[in-house]
């Protein structure tokens, strides 16, 4: 059975609701934090894509595989391991944190990857245990993507 058919619906919900916070560096051109809503457009993120002349990007975490919490250190190895893949790969990737608002569940460091095709984003997902990611296409609109979906 598919992952995404296995969620149950408050879990769902819970993705749809969470602030997706992106943390620029001093590199990414953009000033202070912005939050990624899903289905909402991110003109913030549109700006990031001009000045780095990107047309998509993943917001992606290593952190409680299968929405399952796991201790900090197991957590925090994964993390170094997801940043690690990126760096040399190459991809641009920008700090953040998932958080929901009710703040009932701890917010998960994450990454905000340019540049990187949805198929790849969804095989990292899948590597590191997660249900799905956060996917922005050249509208810059968040959507939730799940890890297996087509």
């Amino acid at each position: 059975m598919r992952v995404s058919a296995m969620i149950d619906a408050r879990l769902l919900q819970a993705y749809r609701e969470t602030d997706y916070v992106v943390i620029p560096g001093m590199a990414s051109g953009v000033d202070g934090r912005f939050t990624l809503r899903i289905g909402v457009a991110s003109p913030l993120l549109a700006n990031l894509y001009r000045r780095h002349n990107a047309v998509c990007a993943a917001f992606v975490t290593a952190f409680n595989p299968h929405s399952r919490r796991v201790t900090a250190a197991c957590n925090q190895a994964a993390q170094a391991r997801l940043r690690a893949w990126m760096r040399r790969r190459g991809y641009t990737c920008l700090e953040g944190v998932g958080r929901h608002p009710s703040g009932a569940w701890p917010g998960e460091p994450s990454l905000l990857v340019l540049a990187m095709p949805r198929a790849v984003a969804q095989q990292v997902a899948r590597d590191y245990g997660q249900n799905a990611i956060v996917w922005c296409d050249r509208d810059a609109v968040p959507r939730l993507v799940f890890a297996d979906e087509a």
